[in-house]
């Protein structure tokens, strides 16, 4: 509703209203110069399932890590890319 491009189930699980316009600007998704991936992000509910994700190619995916951190806290992951495309992504599930 307050078209910022996050769906609601993102908004409840990161702890923002769905009513005020904001961004992710506290959420870190990189790959350093060094091959190692850090993601960053709020853990806002203990009543989802945060897991994440990893690809060589966006068709095949695997779980790195679920439910990480503490609920009501910041989550903060390293991991090594081994591999020269590796996506990631975050799956958030009731």
């Amino acid at each position: 509703p307050d078209r910022d491009g996050l769906p609601n189930l993102c908004e409840y699980a990161f702890g923002s209203s769905p009513h005020e316009a904001n961004t992710t600007d506290g959420m870190v998704w990189e790959v350093g110069r060094d091959g190692v991936f850090r993601c960053s992000f709020y853990r806002a509910r203990a009543d989802l399932e945060y897991t994440l994700e990893s690809s060589p190619d966006c068709v095949e995916w695997t779980p790195v890590v679920t439910n990480p951190g503490t609920a009501g806290g910041p989550v903060n992951l390293e991991f090594p890319t081994t591999e020269r495309s590796r996506f990631f992504r975050l799956r958030i599930s009731q």
